[in-house]
């Protein structure tokens, strides 16, 4: 199996920094709030996914425009993008029951430590959530 993880390219590390220098300024303003609406048309297709889960099924996540944005980058494809998802609500220890955590960008960043999983473990990762060898495997 090659490595679990790839680094991730030039311009993802530039928008990742300046991502965070404009969400810094947004929690300083007290706006983190500025919430994305999964109804807005405005919205690019990844992120209508992860909003569209959260509302519907109820999973104790909140992101904020930026946080969202950059995880749809990061992503790139529909099933990568539940995927993080996933690892998020475990990542953090979240049950159906667990008050709304703010998903910040340092928080998409620390997911996988500045990395992306490699194309192989991805396929992996999505067979093991499938079988429900993964908690929350409900929300794919």
């Amino acid at each position: 199996m090659e490595p679990r993880f790839k680094e991730w390219d030039n311009d993802l590390k530039l928008e990742y920094k300046q991502l965070l220098m404009l969400e810094k300024n947004l929690v300083d303003k007290d706006l983190f709030d500025l919430l994305p609406n999964p109804d807005d048309d405005s919205q690019d297709f990844l992120s209508r996914v992860v909003l569209k889960r959260i509302n519907v099924l109820k999973l104790p996540l909140k992101f904020n425009f930026l946080s969202l944005h950059f995880l749809s980058d990061m992503t790139q494809n529909a099933g990568r993008i539940v995927v993080a998802l996933i690892d998020l609500l475990n990542k953090f220890e979240l049950t159906p029951d667990s008050e709304p955590r703010k998903i910040m960008l340092k928080d998409v960043e620390g997911l996988y430590q500045g990395r992306n999983y490699s194309d192989e473990y991805f396929v992996y990762k999505a067979n093991e959530i499938k079988k429900g060898n993964v908690n929350w495997s409900w929300v794919y």
